[in-house]
């Protein structure tokens, strides 16, 4: 920590003009929401009121950093508390809620039918996070090796694609990044809509510690630090079945081809790493072209149960790890050192960051909630 007490810059420009006074604020940002909101609050007057109509364009900086580009959805006032409260989305809230243009997407580089399906509200659509992960972090941030970026194999989006009437956009562009066991996310400066993996090979960015002075005479650098490990919606063995598209041969010895069985451990159904006992789903009727079509909704499914196999949380002091040079804020895809010495033995992970709350109030002043999954959890939509 910095000897004196830190506190960070936050901004808030609205349609180029800056508007101070803001007394509290939430903004949270996040790999697996397909918008980040944010709330803000200060005291009221006629200038501001006018000042920030609704739908106006909104940037949010923490120490100089863009951490959010949208618009305003909507503003309130009330008289009884002397406040104005303005809630909005990102860029991403657009895609969100804006209906989908009528295109076909079949023969498609991914690429550029998603950049088809985000424009305009995204200039361009990338394949890395890397750009986007260091400037979120703030030009004070420590260096750390970022290691290779994830490579993402370039596919073809779809034989047969078309936008269905009425389909939003966003809806279109998570199933066609889904298919392929990817995630898409905006930019904190909405310059751009990356489609991809997070970075789990990264090197840590920060250290997070529940200490105990009886175990290592450390401090806790962290307000709160909570494990949850939920296995509510998992199972120790998922089934899918599916069939063809109505040929002779889909219906004919075949068929049985297209199954795919997946399971949590090495034991009968899957038990053995989880599961004491079998828990099982079968997925039945899916239409299905070959036996490894199967496996791999098979897999997909077991991912996006896998998820909430074990979350923390963190509640951390200010948005960033202070040091000599500023504050390395914290943002997601990136990834932290976890120590807590309440176990025994002391329990360790490296934590890869999806999500961000940054908040403040006059109550507990500046603090980020932080969500991780362990390192190497695969995040699928």
């Amino acid at each position: 920590m910095s000897p004196r007490t830190p506190r960070h810059e936050i901004a808030v420009i609205v349609e180029g003009q800056t508007i101070g006074g803001w007394e509290s604020y939430e903004i949270e940002t996040n790999m697996i929401e397909p918008a980040d909101a944010f709330s803000l609050r200060r005291p009221f007057d006629a200038a501001s009121w006018i000042a920030i109509p609704r739908g106006a364009r909104i940037r949010v900086t923490i120490d100089g950093v863009v951490i959010l580009d949208g618009f305003v959805d909507s503003r309130r006032k009330s008289s009884r508390d002397g406040l104005l409260e303005i809630a909005g989305r990102d860029r991403a809230g657009r895609l969100v809620q804006d209906a989908a243009p009528a295109i076909s997407y079949a023969g498609l580089e991914l690429v550029e039918a998603i950049r088809r399906l985000a424009s305009p509200w995204f200039r361009r659509v990338t394949l890395s996070d890397a750009r986007n992960r260091g400037a979120r972090m703030g030009r004070s941030r420590r260096r750390r090796p970022a290691g290779r970026e994830p490579l993402v194999v370039r596919r073809t989006a779809d034989d047969a694609g078309r936008v269905e009437l009425g389909a939003f956009r966003w809806a279109v562009i998570q199933a066609l990044a889904s298919r392929f066991g990817l995630i898409a996310w905006s930019s904190a400066d909405g310059e751009e809509l990356f489609v991809g993996y997070p970075n789990h090979e990264q090197a840590a960015s920060y250290t997070i510690r529940k200490a105990r002075r009886e175990v290592s005479g450390a401090s806790s650098n962290c307000l709160d630090l909570v494990w949850e490990e939920d296995d509510g919606d998992r199972y120790s063995e998922i089934e899918v079945v599916g069939s063809g598209g109505g040929g002779e041969v889909d219906y004919g010895a075949a068929v049985a081809s297209r199954r795919a069985i997946v399971r949590d451990g090495d034991g009968p159904n899957g038990t053995g790493r989880d599961f004491r006992y079998p828990k099982r789903l079968v997925l039945p009727e899916r239409h299905l072209g070959t036996g490894r079509d199967a496996e791999l909704e098979a897999e997909l499914e077991r991912a996006r149960r896998d998820f909430r196999r074990t979350i923390i949380r963190a509640e951390m002091p200010y948005h960033g790890a202070w040091h000599g040079a500023g504050a390395t804020l914290y943002a997601p895809n990136t990834v932290a050192d976890v120590v807590d010495e309440d176990f025994s033995p002391v329990r360790r992970a490296r934590g890869l960051i999806y999500s961000c709350r940054y908040r403040r109030s006059r109550d507990e002043g500046e603090v980020t909630s932080i969500e991780m999954v362990p390192a190497g959890t695969e995040i699928v939509l």
